[in-house]
């Protein structure tokens, strides 16, 4: 009996051991009693640094910044609503369950260095508060929600990677770089696709967002607040992809300037859902799918006013298709072949245009119309 004895007690030490990890794990609220470093056990309640598998929160009862400084996977990082200071995280941050904003004057600031990475395999759920990345790499394997009042902004060659990201009305998306500094949005691994969905704010200026799901960034009803300037949409995507898609969307009136479209991409702008009234004006856009050519537009809703830049020509006379001795093909500064060409259209020779993105291989109308409506058969054409 004593030996059975001895043989459980050695077992249940042996047990306790194996799940003494799990139960160290603490709910651990920041004090900011002793400056600002997160190394610091006199810096929580109860005393004592964060470990593995802690949960950590942020409360308004002690609102003092707090420097990160520590590399831990954690459960979950909450910040509770009254906590309106600066988290600086410094170092990689691993949180498997949920990353929760609820403070409205709360900014979450990564800013790890670009060799390391932050990763939120949970959801990220922001109703209130800044989500800010700064020339930092963040990885959200789950969703992330956007609410009312809450912002993600990336910033200064920052790259956010994520499967999902859900833009509520009155929330924010911005990515705003400058030279040389781009901020780049793209999906969380290279096996997955980028889904963006947004009822509210969506800023997006020198910046790159690549790795599009195939419905591309959807702004789902009401008036979307989307501001493009020198936005490049970038590949891979998956094939028949849309860039843009306005869904639901009674009125919108806007411009986007140098909007740049992957050659991968099958749609640049799916309109088609637009209301009466609306007016999306392109101007000075780039890449392979520029124009009408490219876009889902029955009701007319989308403008490409600017035509590429000339600068070279080719003399090119194909048989039957000189006219006057005027050269017919022409590369545009972003690389596209322009052909112009005769042919019947409602019983008369009109001068169409064509436009290649492949370097010749495929050939589409820049028009259903032709580009001149004066002349007749035998008569004479005007070229400007």
């Amino acid at each position: 009996m004593r030996h059975m004895n001895r043989i459980l007690r050695t077992a249940i030490s042996i047990s306790l051991l194996a799940l003494a990890p799990a139960a160290w794990a603490a709910d651990r609220t920041w004090i900011g009693a002793e400056a600002m470093s997160a190394n610091n056990a006199g810096n929580w309640s109860p005393a004592g640094m964060p470990t593995t598998d802690d949960s950590i929160y942020f409360e308004g009862s002690n609102n003092t910044s707090c420097m990160w400084d520590l590399s831990l996977t954690l459960t979950s990082v909450t910040f509770r609503n009254g906590y309106n200071r600066q988290v600086n995280i410094n170092q990689p941050m691993t949180v498997n369950g949920e990353f929760k904003m609820i403070s409205l004057g709360a900014t979450a600031y990564f800013q790890t260095p670009m060799s390391d990475k932050s990763t939120l395999s949970g959801p990220v759920t922001l109703s209130g508060g800044v989500f800010w990345v700064q020339g930092a790499t963040v990885v959200a394997v789950g969703s992330i929600t956007v609410n009312n009042l809450s912002t993600v902004t990336v910033v200064n060659s920052g790259v956010l990677k994520a499967s999902s990201i859900t833009v509520n009305t009155g929330g924010w998306l911005s990515l705003q770089g400058m030279a040389a500094m781009t901020p780049v949005l793209t999906s969380s691994d290279t096996a997955s696709w980028l889904s963006i969905g947004a009822y509210g704010h969506v800023h997006i200026e020198q910046s790159t967002v690549s790795r599009l799901k195939k419905d591309g960034l959807r702004l789902l009803g009401g008036s979307p607040d989307l501001r493009l300037s020198t936005a490049n949409f970038a590949g891979p995507l998956q094939p028949g992809a849309t860039v843009l898609s306005f869904v639901n969307s009674p009125v919108v009136v806007t411009t986007f300037t140098g909007v740049s479209f992957s050659s991968e991409a099958a749609v640049n702008i799916n309109a088609s859902m637009l209301g009466a009234g609306s007016r999306i004006t392109m101007r000075d856009a780039q890449g392979a799918r520029i124009g009408n050519a490219f876009e889902n537009d029955p009701n007319s809703r989308v403008d490409w006013p600017d035509s590429p830049s000339l600068v070279s020509r080719d003399s090119f006379q194909p048989y039957g298709m000189a006219y006057n001795s005027q050269r017919k093909i022409a590369r545009s500064s972003n690389g596209n072949l322009y052909f112009a060409y005769v042919k019947v259209y409602n019983g008369f020779r009109r001068i169409f245009v064509a436009r290649s993105v492949n370097n010749g291989a495929d050939w589409f109308d820049t028009t259903s119309v032709p580009v001149e409506t004066a002349g007749s058969e035998g008569g004479t054409y005007h070229q400007g």
